[in-house]
Order: structure tokens, then C-alpha cells, then sequence
């Protein structure tokens, strides 16, 4: 909840500060969208580590969880954001 409500906020923020040509309502849209799809991103790498029986998924990064765990909320995150931007026209 924390991380959906700091994304929410920082978009806010950006768009009342810099981006004030942007739509706040869809910009709100994509941003909600978006952390709420890494959030299952990182749920489902988690629950394939476990029925895995699995603590890391690699040894590369040692004592973070493998290299997985720092990218699974953008396995969700970029095709949902690919998703919204087309849904709302504004990706050609």
C-alpha cells in the first residue's frame, strides 16, 4: 500500500510541477495501473521461489535474493505500462 501511495504522490507531483500539459486523471490511471501490476509481479516471483523451495533465485546478487528479485516488479510493470499507454492513444 505504501509504495502504491508514494507512486500516486509522486505522479501528482510531477504532473502539478512539471507536466502540467498532461492529464492528471490518466496519468493517475497509468501510475495506479502500473505499481499495481509490479506489486504482482513481485508476488508471483515470490510464490514461484516458494513451490520451487527456493530462498534465492541466483547467486549473483548474494543476500538480495538473486537477480530476479530486483527486476520482478518490471516483468508486470513494463507490459502493463506498454498496455496503458496504448489503451490511452498515447503510444502510436
Amino acid at each position: 500500500m505504501g509504495g502504491l501511495v508514494g507512486s500516486l504522490l509522486a505522479a501528482w507531483t510531477f504532473v502539478y510541477w512539471y507536466w502540467t500539459t498532461a492529464d492528471l486523471k490518466a496519468v493517475i490511471f497509468i501510475v495506479a495501473w502500473v505499481a499495481l501490476a509490479g506489486q504482482i509481479g513481485d508476488l508471483v516471483e515470490s510464490a514461484l521461489k516458494r513451490a520451487a523451495k527456493q530462498k534465492d533465485s541466483g547467486t549473483l546478487l548474494p543476500g538480495h535474493g538473486g537477480f530476479l528479485d530486483r527486476i520482478d516488479s518490471l516483468i508486470f510493470g513494463a507490459p502493463a505500462l506498454w498496455l496503458a499507454l496504448v489503451a490511452q492513444g498515447l503510444w502510436s
